[in-house]
């Protein structure tokens, strides 16, 4: 099986990042964009299972990223700072938007990541 691919747009598209690195451990092909521009691009080429992102990005909101990704079985993640930490927003799960879903601290996040992309490469769903 492929493995699982990871996007990481906005400030988190460092591939030297903790998250980057994290990812490409648990067995994420990590791939990056720096703006809603690049990410919007790249998503018409190609399809990926998480996207994680800031939610607002320089030059627009992630939240315009769902209808790319309606239908699709990729998940979006958005982070949104909070005092010395940030919250991960749910967004789309699994190509459905799911706006209201309980933000996560980022070791809940973590654990959850790293499940998703176990599941993801021994060919389960969530």
């Amino acid at each position: 099986m492929d493995k699982p691919s990871a996007f990481l747009v906005g400030k988190c598209a460092d591939p030297n990042s903790n998250l980057a690195r994290r990812l490409s451990d648990w067995g994420a092909e990590c791939h990056f964009a720096a703006s809603y521009g690049e990410a919007c691009s790249l998503l018409r080429q190609q399809t990926f299972d998480l996207i994680l992102s800031e939610m607002q990005l320089a030059d627009g909101s992630a939240r315009r990223l769902v209808p790319l990704l309606e239908g699709s079985s990729a998940s979006l993640y958005c982070s949104y700072p909070i005092e010395d930490s940030c919250l991960w927003i749910p967004v789309v799960d699994q190509g459905r938007e799911c706006w209201g879903s309980a933000p996560m601290r980022p070791g809940e996040f973590g654990l959850l990541l790293r499940r998703t992309l176990a599941n993801q490469r021994s060919g389960r769903s969530c």
